[in-house]
């Protein structure tokens, strides 16, 4: 009798043990990579289905920063393919990133390729994108900061545009963040002729804040946050749905949309990336301006970015590009005042001429010009 009894507490605490295992893998542990079907790359239909991801990286390359820099065109950038890396040498850098993140960066063959795919493709465009993120990444890191969130988070911008404000995509998401226009709505970013929020650096980060809280708070775990981030909570959904609603994303693998079933490996080669660029050899080409450069200026009344250049003697493309969510180049006179982004040194310049500025940006109601011909129109009115 006791022998039974002994047994069956000892079947008993198995079946605890296992119980618990299970309960610790499904909820908590971080996402090992089921390596057979992952690890099976075909290189072109990899291409194809990733298309989109691989292709942002090349607006970097095209930014107005690097045109108006003849000090950037003349950095040294690399000249030929890296040298790819393995897997015995992804596997041993990886986990020292995984152990600072709450993310999963896990190795596995769909990583892999993404790496060296950037450094074989991509590598003159992520030195670029490297530059710029000394642009960007403060912007990022103080409103992640604010909403107490992982600051590796700042990669997926990368993934999402290159770090390019003004982007779009086929499908109308624009912005570093890119933005889909109901989302960016829902989120309370400005949307109109004059001001699209979407490309504005702070305003379009703090809505990525404030979606990425909510999608953790549904879902509690950071890989699926960045998958519902890129295909939404319903796509996420169905594919926890026929993965038995197992928490480990590479289990939801399969079931993700194509188009997203490379964006967390995507984001995993960023991070191994920017975080080992020296060891690597990837050389950052620095911009005609970065974040510590410029500063901010409430404006009170209509403007015109044309007249702002002029007065300041200053680029007009560069103005553009620091201040992306004008569309028409004027910034209009609203309730609440609105924001021009100029470099430091001119923000007392702007001050001085502020009242002549704004007088010389009065100018007619031009309804009946298209569009596309307003810029060339307002810059020519001064």
């Amino acid at each position: 009798m006791q022998k039974r009894h002994a047994l069956y507490i000892f079947s008993l605490g198995i079946v605890f043990a296992l119980a618990f295992q299970f309960f610790f893998n499904h909820f908590f542990s971080k996402n090992d990579a089921p390596t057979s079907l992952l690890d099976h790359i075909d290189p072109q239909k990899s291409e194809e289905e990733n298309q989109r991801i691989l292709s942002v990286l090349d607006s970097s390359s095209r930014s107005v920063f690097y045109n108006l820099c003849s000090s950037c065109k003349e950095s040294t950038t690399t000249s030929s393919p890296l040298t790819s890396q393995s897997a015995a040498e992804i596997k041993s850098r990886l986990p020292i990133l995984d152990k600072t993140t709450p993310f999963s960066l896990s190795y596995n063959g769909q990583v892999h390729w993404f790496i060296n795919f950037y450094l074989r493709r991509k590598a003159k465009a992520m030195e670029v994108t490297m530059g710029l993120s000394d642009l960007y990444f403060p912007i990022f890191e103080e409103m992640l900061d604010k909403y107490d969130l992982p600051l590796e988070l700042k990669y997926l911008a990368v993934v999402e545009s290159g770090l390019d404000p003004s982007i779009k995509s086929k499908a109308g998401a624009l912005g570093l963040w890119q933005f889909m226009y109901t989302t960016a709505k829902a989120y309370g970013l400005e949307i109109n002729s004059y001001v699209d929020q979407r490309s504005d650096p702070y305003a379009s980060t703090e809505a990525a804040c404030k979606y990425f809280k909510e999608l953790y708070a549904l879902y509690g775990n950071w890989e699926l946050v960045l998958a519902a981030y890129n295909c939404g909570p319903g796509n996420v959904n169905k594919a926890l749905k026929k993965a038995n609603f197992s928490k480990n994303y590479w289990q939801l693998w399969p079931y993700l949309p194509k188009e997203t079933r490379g964006y967390v490996p995507a984001f995993i080669a960023v991070n191994y990336l920017m975080n080992y660029a020296d060891q690597i050899g990837l050389k950052s080409v620095m911009p005609a301006s970065v974040f510590f450069e410029h500063d901010t200026v409430h404006i009170q009344k209509r403007t015109k970015i044309a007249v702002v250049a002029k007065k300041l003697n200053l680029s007009f493309d560069l103005l553009k590009q620091l201040n992306p969510a004008y569309q028409i180049d004027i910034i209009p006179q609203t309730k609440e005042s609105q924001v021009l982004s100029l470099p430091s040194k001119h923000i007392g310049d702007f001050i001085r001429h502020e009242k002549e500025i704004y007088r010389k940006s009065k100018a007619p109601w031009y309804s009946s010009v298209p569009a596309q011909h307003k810029d060339s129109l307002l810059k020519n009115t001064l």
